[in-house]
Order: structure tokens, then C-alpha cells, then sequence
């Protein structure tokens, strides 16, 4: 797979070292960068034909004329933030210059072509574990919607659920129950059982294992067979994302999940009831790693003032009609896209 060519182009030195960093670790080192700090190096690059995947350059070094080369997505950074609305011409777009490296990487690759984000290295699998300290918080209609919202920014996702008594087969295009036999892998712990797996998978917008017929206690099928499977998935590199819908009581399994979990997701319910449970759940557990743990505020009620002391990092509004609506509409509500690029 070839590198993906991006060009840099700022006379703040420091500004660009910054930048530079994020997308040589965003793209495992597969990407070739050009660095110009100088307008007059610049207008002598561009004075040959050019080609790059993506131009990154500050509006007063940015010329009209650049749009007669071949570069995929150009993005400008204005230090005017009014002005950072996106798309304005053809595969040109304007960003806040002084927002986050973060966010201004995760802004870029979520506007990139399909082809540019084909032609990039992918990072290595992530496992994405959600939990709730609180039943019918929305929890799995998170997890799909997540799963929906990253596939439709080109990432391949692996949906996985190990409530004990699996149901979420009602949330899927074509329900389904696993494939009889498939739990003698599991439980013997399998070496080739990421192989096995393939043949058990699902394929809809995402791919996701499907649910047992029967309780996992009844099947004699614990959390470490569990995370011996996502373990031993995300080996092969075939998935960019496994979400993992964790039980929703409390306990040692759901410990061992976000231990092993590069990213988790905290969905506490806005409520009453919903924040007292997150309180709960925060006096147990450490969750001051922000780059490890994210709170999800979920049913988001605009207009209802609750006493609140965390800062949430996504509100997910509350839909009265979520129970019509499939996993592709939910990844639409406000709060999933922002949610997703977070896993970019």
C-alpha cells in the first residue's frame, strides 16, 4: 500500500510540528510529509505540476491557482473561526486554525475523499469497550450506532456483545442467532478461533458476531472466552475498530474488559437516577485517563437542568422515536458523528 502524500504549508514553525506529529502518528508512519515554512519555496514548488493526497496551508500562503494541480483535499486553516464551515468549493475546505491538533486532525480525515482513505495505512485494531452503570440507558443502541457512524466514515467494524442473555439480535437488518457448534472453540480457547470466527460472522453495514440462543451461563461461556476472541480478532488486523457491548451489571468480568479495551466508553442516562449510578460507578473505578475514557451523556434532554459535575465529552439527544428507527438513522443523530471521530 503506498504512503499518502501531505503537504504542510505555515510559517509558524512550532504550529507545524505539532501538526506534523499527529498525522506521522495517525498514519503509523506511512504517510511522506512536505514541510514549507517559506512562501517563496512554496510558489517555486508550484510553479511544476504537482500531486499530493492532501494540502494542509494557512490562508495567506494559500493561492486559487492550486486548485490545477492534482491534490485530492485541500484545507485551509483561517484564524477566523466563523469561517471554518467545511466544503465551500469542489475538494476545498476552510478549518479553525487554532482549535486542537486533535481536532483538527480528526476534522481533516473526516472530510478526506474515499480514495485518499483508502490509499492510507490503517492503525492498528482498536478494542472500544461501552459499559452503563444503568439498565436501559441505551447502551446497545450506542454500540450500533457507533458501529454505524465509523463505517460510514470507511472503517471496518466488528460489533460484539456478551450481555449474558444476548437479545440484540433485534437491533440487527437480518437477526440471527451463532452457528451451532461454535461455542466448543470458544470454551476450549481455540488457537485458530479468529479463523473459525469468519465463518460465523454476520455482514451488514458492519460485521458483528451474533448472538447466542441461550444465556452464556447456560452455555458454560464466561468474559474470558470473550476476550480471548476480540483478543485474538484484533491479531489478524482485519478490523480498524472491535466494539465490545459490555454486561451491564457491574463486576470483576467487566473490569477485565476495560482493562484490555484500548478505548471505553462511559453512557450514563440523563437523569436523576442515571447520574446517581455514574457517581456510583466513579467512586469504583478511575476514570481520570481522557485519553483512555470517555462520558457519554446519553438521552439528552436540551431544557432539563440536572445538578451536574462532569463534563461530559458527547451528549447524545433523546429520540422519541428511536424504537422506528434502524442502526444507519441512529448513526445521524447529533453526537455519533463527533462520537466516531474520536476513533479515527
Amino acid at each position: 500500500m503506498s504512503n499518502i502524500k501531505i503537504l504542510i504549508a505555515d510559517s509558524d514553525e512550532n504550529y507545524i510540528m505539532a501538526l506534523e506529529r499527529r498525522f506521522i502518528d495517525g498514519y503509523d508512519r506511512r504517510c511522506e510529509l512536505n514541510i514549507i515554512t517559506e512562501q517563496r519555496y512554496l510558489d517555486k514548488l508550484f510553479s511544476l505540476p504537482q500531486s499530493f493526497d492532501i494540502m494542509i496551508i494557512n490562508e495567506e500562503m494559500y493561492n486559487p491557482e492550486f486548485v490545477k494541480h492534482e491534490i485530492s483535499n485541500i484545507f485551509i486553516l483561517t484564524e477566523h473561526p466563523n469561517e471554518s464551515s467545511g466544503l465551500f468549493e469542489m475538494n476545498v475546505s476552510k478549518i479553525y486554525k487554532y482549535g486542537s491538533v486533535k481536532e483538527i486532525y480528526n476534522e481533516i480525515v473526516s472530510n478526506l475523499s474515499s480514495e485518499s482513505i483508502a490509499s492510507a495505512r490503517k492503525k492498528g485494531t482498536e478494542i472500544i469497550s461501552i459499559y452503563s452503570p444503568s439498565g436501559g440507558s441505551g447502551k446497545t443502541t450506542l454500540a450500533f450506532g457507533l458501529c454505524a457512524a465509523l463505517s460510514k466514515k470507511y472503517k471496518k467494524v466488528l460489533y460484539m456483545g456478551i450481555d449474558t442473555l444476548q437479545s440484540f439480535d433485534s437491533f440487527m437488518k437480518s437477526p440471527s442467532y451463532i452457528q451451532s457448534g461454535f461455542e466448543k472453540p470458544m470454551k476450549s480457547k481455540s488457537e485458530y478461533i479468529s479463523s473459525i470466527a469468519e465463518s460465523v460472522i454476520k455482514d451488514e453495514l458492519f460485521s458483528i458476531i451474533p448472538p447466542f440462543p441461550k444465556s452464556l451461563t447456560a452455555m458454560d461461556i464466561g468474559c474470558n472466552e470473550y476476550i480471548y476472541l476480540a483478543e485474538k480478532i484484533k491479531e489478524t488486523g482485519k478490523y480498524d475498530c472491535i466494539i465490545i457491548d459490555s454486561d451491564s451489571a457491574f463486576s470483576s468480568d467487566v473490569s477485565k474488559i476495560m482493562s484490555i479495551s484500548d478505548n471505553v466508553i462511559i453512557l450514563a442516562e440523563y437523569s436523576r437516577i442515571g447520574l446517581h449510578n455514574l457517581d456510583r460507578l466513579l467512586e469504583n473505578i478511575d476514570c481520570s485517563d481522557e485519553s483512555k475514557f470517555t462520558l457519554v451523556c446519553g438521552k439528552y434532554k436540551k431544557g432539563l437542568v440536572l445538578e451536574n459535575n462532569y463534563q461530559f465529552g458527547i451528549n447524545i439527544p433523546f429520540a422519541d422515536n428511536a424504537d422506528d428507527m434502524d442502526y444507519e438513522q441512529w448513526a445521524d443523530i447529533p453526537g455519533f458523528d463527533k462520537l466516531a471521530l474520536r476513533y479515527i
